[in-house]
């Protein structure tokens, strides 16, 4: 197993404990159980700390491990960009090898500065539509596959596990309306640092 697909398998497995966690909070706040709403909130923060972590340290393999050059390929010209969006910004991700998906951390940068451009939060699909144009040097032909059983393309899934990772590092808000994305202090903290 390479070290991209480990930590990307450390954190699937994370945020499924920490999604059951919660639920298992939840549950113990209906049952009126004080004692044990505490204990699991103590163990979903010591979950986040541990995802804010992994994610550091995945930061700091891939500055030390960088993704190797990718090789030319031929692609047909870019479609134009619709006249009333600003160029996409420069997003600095390497394209990801073919025949493996780009990965949900790398979505991260550009969801964060997304919604920075569009004042602090936006409606999921605009904000995944925008996320794909910054991206669209990034993307590559299995990233824009339709998912098997599903109608959803796999980049645009992706992007929305990615929005998961987040807001359970507290850079995107756990208490938006349905359907809408917003960064936090935190995110627009994150997203400065990354910017130096």
């Amino acid at each position: 197993m390479e070290i991209k697909q480990a930590f990307e398998t450390i954190r699937e497995a994370a945020t499924a404990e920490l999604e059951k966690t919660q639920r298992a909070g939840a549950a113990y706040f209906t049952q009126g159980d004080t004692g044990r709403v505490r204990e699991t909130a103590d163990r979903v923060e010591q979950i986040k700390q541990m995802l804010q972590m992994l994610g550091d340290l995945q930061s700091q393999w891939r500055k030390i491990m960088p993704a190797p050059a990718p090789q030319p390929e031929h692609h047909p010209a870019p479609a134009p960009q619709p006249e009333h969006h600003p160029a996409p910004a420069r997003v600095n991700i390497q394209r990801t090898p073919r025949g493996e998906k780009t990965p949900q951390d790398d979505f991260y940068i550009p969801i964060l500065k997304v919604l920075v451009e569009m004042g602090g939060r936006g409606r999921t699909g605009l904000v995944i539509d925008r996320v794909g144009e910054l991206m669209e040097g990034v993307l590559n032909d299995l990233d824009r596959e339709i998912m098997k059983g599903r109608r959803d393309i796999l980049w645009r899934n992706t992007a929305a596990w990615a929005r998961n990772d987040l807001k359970n590092s507290g850079y995107l808000s756990d208490q938006s309306p349905n359907g809408i994305w917003e960064i936090t202090a935190e995110g627009r903290s994150y997203l400065a640092n990354r910017k130096r």
